[in-house]
């Protein structure tokens, strides 16, 4: 009787070290799976980090190419101020001419200012379209990162 109480005993033992087992050997998968995840997670916000570290750039570029035609726009307002000033030291010149020669003029301006207008356009898509970019990436980093 004693000893098939300690039978009994010894089995079930078995059976609660066997369960410890299966339940430690579960929580050791799932613990390598979120391991996994943790790497898988860290590099992809590696990867969204470096794609706005380039967006952050193309803006950058774009903002120094807006400011580059800002300075062109400068220099050429200052060449037609220049044309103006000329116009009026040559008071005396020919009529026709001083017509003909502000007539090139204005065309050259009217054709400068499309120039500008279509850039400016073109410079604030492009960066409404890296801000759009940045925003969405933005998104993504704040997604990973909860």
């Amino acid at each position: 009787m004693l000893q098939e109480k300690e039978e009994v005993l010894e089995q079930e033992h078995g059976i609660k070290q066997a369960k410890m087992e299966l339940v430690i050997n579960q929580l050791r998968r799932e613990n390598k799976d979120k391991e996994r995840a943790i790497v898988n997670s860290k590099e992809a916000m590696a990867d969204i980090r470096s794609t706005m570290n380039l967006w952050q750039k193309k803006i950058d570029d774009k903002k120094k190419q807006i400011s580059e035609a800002k300075e062109q726009i400068k220099l050429r307002d200052q060449e037609i101020a220049q044309l103006k000033d000329e116009i009026v030291e040559m008071g005396s010149t020919d009529k026709h001419d001083l017509v003909r020669r502000n007539n090139n003029l204005v065309a050259t301006l009217n054709s400068k200012d499309s120039e500008i207008a279509s850039m400016k356009n073109q410079y604030r898509g492009d960066i409404r379209k890296l801000k759009e970019k940045n925003d969405l990436l933005e998104t993504q980093l704040k997604e990973m990162k909860t």
